[in-house]
């Protein structure tokens, strides 16, 4: 481990000599931050376990997220949090031996989420918590992502259809969805239906929108 950090001081020296990392990171902080679940939350069936979606969005952008120099591009990305003491070093190697060898045929091609306030164009950051969310520092786990396209989704959560762009998902189709969303375990449709199904009684139905980062799949045209 000695030799990781030693490997980094040299990498975080070499950074800042070569860019101003006030501008290029301040470019990263201003940024619109998307966050990813690293466990399935506390009204999951499955809670507590590792959802894999960090890795599978880095499969698709083809990293090797097991990499050394994936290490090296998580010091550069978070290096001003790591300057003020947000993070340490050891935050990025315990989020990187994190993630799932199992997922690396798995690629995670889009995000659903509430409200309608992205599209296409936009451009985030992805990030994960520390520890548990709200109440921990985030990690920004890759480059910023632009989005290439939003469809409108509907979910619901008592009879568990799912509807985007106005259409009803077919049971194949819904299951296609529910791999591309990083749901890929044998049981990938219930883990997302379940996914959706906080607050049923507060909120039946979930609104929102399908952020694209591929331009892979519109479930709207299927």
């Amino acid at each position: 481990m000695e030799n990781i950090f030693t490997i980094f001081n040299s990498i975080m020296t070499a950074q800042f000599q070569s860019l101003d990392p006030d501008i290029f990171y301040s470019n990263l902080e201003n940024m619109a931050l998307i966050s990813f679940s690293q466990k399935y939350p506390s009204h999951h069936y499955r809670k507590g376990d590792r959802t894999a979606f960090a890795s599978q969005i880095l499969n698709y952008f083809g990293v090797d997220f097991k990499a050394l120099s994936y290490l090296e591009k998580l010091a550069e990305l978070n290096a001003k949090k790591l300057d003020d003491g947000k993070i340490t070093m050891q935050h990025l190697v315990d989020f990187q031996k994190s993630m799932d060898k199992h997922s690396f045929q798995h690629r995670k091609l889009h995000t659903a989420r509430s409200r309608n306030r992205w599209k296409a164009g936009d451009t985030f950051s992805p990030v994960v918590w520390t520890a548990q969310p709200y109440y921990s520092p985030q990690i920004i786990f890759w480059e910023p992502i632009v989005i290439k396209a939003t469809e409108n989704m509907s979910f619901d959560k008592v009879v568990l259809d799912t509807w985007v762009e106005k259409k009803i998902l077919q049971p194949k189709v819904k299951g296609i969805f529910a791999k591309n969303d990083g749901f890929f375990s044998m049981s990938s449709v219930m883990d997302m239906e379940n996914w959706f199904q906080k607050d049923v009684k507060k909120e039946p139905i979930f609104h929102g929108q399908i952020i694209h980062w591929s331009d892979e799949v519109r479930y709207g045209s299927i």
